[in-house]
């Protein structure tokens, strides 16, 4: 299925609303009848779990016995539905057809089961996509379906061109109202007869929905005026719409109402049911249920108490099963405080919400500190410690050094759920630290690497120390520079930083260090004297024309083809980033050496994004942060993510991603990469050999905890510039930064 047009088309991912009952009347007496009894508004969500090919619910339905068919767009964006048990076990899928050259506009289930969709038809949906199609390119299309999904019947819509203009007009909702249907525009309602043919319309604006109650009138919903039956022959809005409680608090279109209810809507604060008194009365609370409005797709009655929910967050698309509390409900959970350096993100407390809603012993809060106080020490000390603090690699070696983690195996012990025996091997080596894990990232990559030709480097040199460095270097023809043009190594002191030189002269268990020696004398002279290219400046930047600016990204990126560089920078975050990074240097993963950092110690690989998750000794709760830890880790939460932009660090979820990734890249065959004009287009084929190879590399490569931290890399820095200042030599350089060091690690032991 080809791309879905302008914004029209893309919202009918989120906004569908389809319904089915009698012609509507204007003059219909309200029932007299006592509107449903509400005591309870707070619910209880349960996930459940899709299978990978089930991707966000365009529109559900739950029949009579308690079956649930959903609708969605598959891997390959063709319309399917996926069967439910009545006790939500997943019991197969299977295409449904929708007429040739179209594309989906909207569908929903009808109260009876059966489906109604509308399309947009165009013979050369290309033009759609290069947005050179005009009105007489394309045209819209009912098409309506038998409760088990067969295409019954399809009728074109005449009429519509008098109200609609491509790039001009979307569509706001659509509604099967009896033997007709009602399509809200951003600028008009238009009544569509059985044969498909525009009978009636009313002018109105982009706040406005319809949809036709289930007794047969049709409701009207304006985000500024309110809610209100309008007229059933000309659409027009009611007279003296009921204002909303709330401003601005539509956040999906109405859905199909039942015996119970004249419709549903999804508002700020809640999903409300229209009663036959055209009252809006609150069924589910958003605040107390933990429910974010914007994130929901639909909301679908099951039976009493009972919702099914599509919806997605921080974990992806899912389905759950939303319960009413009891109405002398009490929310009794513990309270999880969460510390984390500086601002708490957005991502952070979505999490949390997450996390509270599937759990009834437990909710979480966040506290900001600092990166450069003591606060965190000071609360510690005091007693307030929290319960769990998400911070960098030195908070975990400091705080684990005063006794203030729980380590991953004491907490396993005590509490069970993830052990070191989930994680990666070389993840639960590397951050082994006194016998046991004190602070854990979810996801790691490799940002410590570069990238060779495989013919001038040998790929086992890919975990190399520094004298195997030193070897390879003097042993390349001395026309070769160290690296390209556009790396972000181009002077000594970058070289010594982005090739970590410092690192393997301090002992962080002891406190110690040694870098007056010969070995750190010969890295600070390496990368004085090294071969660099000048940089560019400034002035090339702000003064080169385009094309100059392509041709010296053109020439940079056949450097190492021509062995004008030894290495070449290489970013990875996922799968693709291997690719796509060699493609960069005309090159295929067959055809390259991944190499890491060198490291006398071995371990200069990995780089963690979201920081180091430990669990602290003396809090209020530590059982429930181990609690939020495993939810945070969880192979089902993570694997059911639509993306990931690194590589996880448990066994199951990190296979999961790295064959996800792989068929994703296998399937696009190929893509592009354009630097101002300079495009090159490369394969992205992962091949056996090659996968297996960056396979090994992922699982293989090791890194350690390190107490470095910012004052300690300010002082190595400050005497490391005076030495590439001319200012000093390296002896009196590496005997500075020898007594500064060792003062410094003193007084922070």
């Amino acid at each position: 299925m080809k791309k879905l047009f302008t914004l029209s088309l893309t919202m009918a991912l989120f906004l569908s609303a389809v319904s089915c009952g009698k012609k509507s009347d204007s003059s219909t007496t309200e029932n007299a009848v006592p509107d449903p009894m509400i005591t309870q508004t707070m619910y209880k969500e349960e996930r459940l779990s899709l299978p990978d090919e089930i991707g966000m619910p365009l529109s559900m339905h739950v029949n009579e016995n308690g079956c649930i068919k959903v609708l969605y767009n598959d891997n390959y964006n063709k319309l399917r539905v996926g069967d439910f048990t009545s006790d939500l076990s997943f019991s197969g899928s299977y295409a449904i057809e929708i007429p040739e050259d179209t594309e989906l506009d909207f569908i929903d289930f009808n109260p009876d089961g059966t489906v109604t969709a509308l399309l947009m038809h165009c013979t050369d949906f290309q033009k759609v996509i290069d947005r050179t199609a005009d009105d007489e390119d394309i045209s819209f299309i009912i098409a309506e379906y038998d409760a088990d999904l067969n295409l019954i019947e399809q009728k074109e819509i005449t009429g519509i061109e008098n109200y609609y203009s491509i790039g001009d007009t979307f569509f706001q909702s659509f509604s099967k109202a009896g033997e007709d249907y009602i399509l809200c525009t951003n600028n008009n309602a238009l009544k569509i007869d059985s044969s498909g043919k525009v009978t009636a319309h009313a002018d109105v604006d982009f706040n406005n929905y319809y949809i036709s109650a289930s007794d047969g009138r049709i409701v009207n919903f304006n985000n500024h005026t309110g809610y209100g039956f309008a007229d059933s022959d000309t659409l027009a809005p009611p007279s003296s719409p009921t204002p909303f409680d709330i401003s601005a608090p539509i956040q999906r279109p109405p859905f199909p109402g039942d015996d119970e209810y004249l419709c549903y809507i999804v508002l700020k604060d809640g999903y409300y049911g229209l009663t036959k008194n055209c009252s809006l009365q609150k069924i589910i609370d958003f605040a107390s249920s933990l429910i974010d409005a914007g994130s929901i797709f639909s909301i679908t009655p099951m039976d009493k108490g009972k919702y099914l929910l599509a919806s997605n967050d921080t974990g992806g698309s899912y389905l759950s099963l939303l319960t009413v509390r009891p109405d002398d409900f009490v929310d009794e959970r513990k309270t999880v405080v969460v510390g984390m350096h500086n601002i708490v993100n957005p991502q952070d407390y979505e999490l949390a919400n997450e996390f509270a809603r599937f759990n009834d012993d437990y909710k979480v809060e966040y506290r900001e500190y600092d990166y450069d106080s003591d606060d965190l020490r000071n609360d510690i000390l005091t007693g307030d410690a929290p319960d769990m603090f998400i911070g960098r690699e030195d908070d975990v070696f400091r705080y684990t050094n005063l006794g203030a983690f729980m380590g991953l195996d004491e907490l396993h012990e005590k509490y069970g759920g993830l052990s070191r025996d989930d994680l990666l091997p070389n993840i639960a080596e590397s951050y082994t630290y006194k016998g046991d894990i004190y602070g854990i990232p979810t996801d790691f990559k490799l940002d410590r690497i570069f990238l060779a030709d495989k013919d001038v480097i040998s790929r086992d040199d890919a975990f190399w120390d520094f004298d195997r460095f030193f070897e390879v270097y003097d042993s390349m023809p001395e026309d070769m520079y160290l690296t390209t043009q556009y790396s972000w190594m181009q002077d000594p002191m970058s070289v010594f930083c982005g090739m970590y030189m410092y690192e393997d002269f301090i002992d962080f268990e002891d406190n110690s260090c040694n870098f007056d020696c010969d070995d750190f004398i010969r890295r600070l002279e390496f990368c004085r004297n090294a071969r660099l290219l000048p940089p560019l400046g400034e002035d090339f930047y702000q003064n080169a024309t385009p094309q100059e600016h392509s041709m010296s990204i053109e020439e940079n990126s056949f450097m190492l083809k021509n062995k004008e560089a030894m290495i070449g920078n290489m970013w990875m975050g996922n799968l693709h980033d291997f690719i796509s990074s060699a493609a960069e240097y005309h090159y295929s993963i067959s055809d390259v050496t991944i190499l890491s950092t060198p490291s006398d110690k071995g371990c200069a690989t990995f780089g963690v994004n979201e920081g180091f998750y430990s669990i602290l000794r003396n809090s209020n709760c530590p059982e429930g942060a181990w609690a939020y830890l495993n939810y945070i880790m969880d192979d089902d939460r993570i694997t059911s993510k639509t993306y990931t932009m690194q590589l996880p660090v448990t066994k199951v979820s990190y296979n999961y991603w790295m064959n996800r990734w792989r068929e994703d890249l296998n399937m696009r065959k190929e893509d592009k990469m354009n630097y101002d004009g300079y495009e090159i287009t490369y394969s992205t084929v992962l091949s056996d050999e090659d996968f297996e190879y960056l396979n090994t590399l992922l699982t293989t490569a090791t890194a350690s905890i390190s107490g470095m931290d910012e004052e300690l890399r300010k002082i190595i820095m400050e005497e490391t510039e005076r030495y590439f200042n001319d200012e000093c030599s390296a002896e009196q350089c590496a005997e500075m930064l020898d007594n500064r060091v060792s003062i410094f690690l003193s007084e922070r032991s």
